[in-house]
């Protein structure tokens, strides 16, 4: 039961991003920070810990999920206790440092097929 659960909340959540996405004029890396800000608004109010006991991985996965670990971390930095902030900035840093990597090799292999596609050397 604990795998339907995560299924149909982390599906409905992506459903509802996707819906998002679809019907508004928003970027998906706005939609992301909408995200964010909807999980801290809902850690706050106490939603997303219920939601996270119903769906376990099918919601911590989710960008609203981050925002839970986010909001959760800075209260126990306010808190005085500096561990879980460290934590996800660490994760944040290593994140980045996989997406700089990913897109540099992604345009290092692609830039030669851009070169070599027909048209490329007239300026088409």
């Amino acid at each position: 039961m604990m795998f339907v659960q995560a299924f149909l909340v982390g599906g409905v959540l992506c459903a509802l991003f996707q819906i998002a996405l679809m019907t508004t004029k928003l970027g998906v890396p706005k939609l992301l920070i909408c995200g964010l800000a909807l999980g801290g608004i809902g850690t706050a109010v106490g939603f997303c810990d219920w939601l996270s006991a119903v769906g376990g991985a099918g919601f911590s996965v989710m960008v609203v999920g981050a925002a839970q670990a986010i909001f959760n971390s800075l209260t126990a930095l306010f808190a005085g206790v500096w561990l879980p902030a460290c934590v996800v900035v660490a994760i944040f840093a290593v994140l980045t440092v996989f997406g700089l990597a990913a897109g540099a090799a992604y345009r290092a292999l692609h830039r030669d097929a851009k070169a070599s596609a027909p048209g490329a050397a007239r300026g088409e």
